[in-house]
């Protein structure tokens, strides 16, 4: 398990880079006479930082994430005609039916 020092740095990291690169976009927007939307450029990283706290959150509180899907493998030995089943129901689908 990653300690939760890892994601607060990672964070101030992250915001850190950003608002270097933000201000790089904008210089550059400046000299080529390109339009610039501060507001909407820091939107975009605050809702990135949203879902990376979150994302954090969900880690620390279940460091094991949630179970894998079964593989294929296990799905056809539970359901032996699974395949088939579902190309027909794609076929179904596509003709309308």
């Amino acid at each position: 398990m990653l300690p939760d020092a890892v994601f607060k740095t990672l964070t101030i990291r992250y915001l850190r880079v950003t608002q270097n690169a933000v201000k790089q976009y904008e210089d550059d927007a400046a000299i080529n006479g390109l339009p610039f939307n501060r507001h909407q450029e820091m939107l975009a990283v605050r809702a990135f930082t949203n879902a990376l706290r979150l994302a954090t959150d969900e880690y620390l509180h279940h460091p094991l994430g949630i179970p894998l899907i079964s593989n294929w493998n296990r799905t056809t030995s539970a359901i032996p005609d699974f395949f088939e089943t579902l190309k027909e129901a794609v076929d179904q689908d596509c003709n309308g039916k």
